[in-house]
């Protein structure tokens, strides 16, 4: 099937200076878009997370959050599943802490649950799956 990254001629941006100047293209062009909106709900998710209360209004950050998680859980079944894949290629733009913010994104905004919500067995394992991590 050969590699879900393809190279890009500009390679101005940070992300593709990082990867070699690699994107993201997966299946299709819904990949490439879930890949898109990751990061942007990466950068916003890193930003209200690592932000001192002196920038950002802790209720303001949380209020932002559910706002978030609530537009995606609106989203198509199927481009939901593309979105929570790309969380994890979105992570390795990061190092650290933060990557496994970016990668754990799904995990907090309960995304697993939401694809599986016509799935009473499926809910069952992510919720004992839930309880074993937390």
């Amino acid at each position: 099937m050969g590699s879900p990254y393809c190279k890009i001629e500009n390679k101005s941006s940070k992300a593709s200076a990082e990867n070699g100047g690699y994107q993201y293209q997966g299946k299709g062009s819904q990949a490439v878009i879930a890949r898109q909106i990751a990061s942007l709900i990466g950068s916003v998710v890193v930003f209200l997370e690592t932000s001192g209360d002196d920038i950002v209004d802790p209720d303001a950050a949380v209020q932002l959050m559910e706002v978030i998680c609530g537009d995606i859980e609106e989203l198509d079944k199927r481009f939901l599943r593309e979105l929570v894949d790309a969380f994890e290629l979105v992570a390795s733009d990061y190092s650290g802490e933060t990557a496994e913010l970016v990668r754990r994104i799904p995990h907090y905004f309960y995304l697993e649950e939401v694809l599986a919500v016509d799935d009473p067995i499926r809910l069952a394992e992510l919720e004992a799956l839930r309880g074993a991590m937390d």
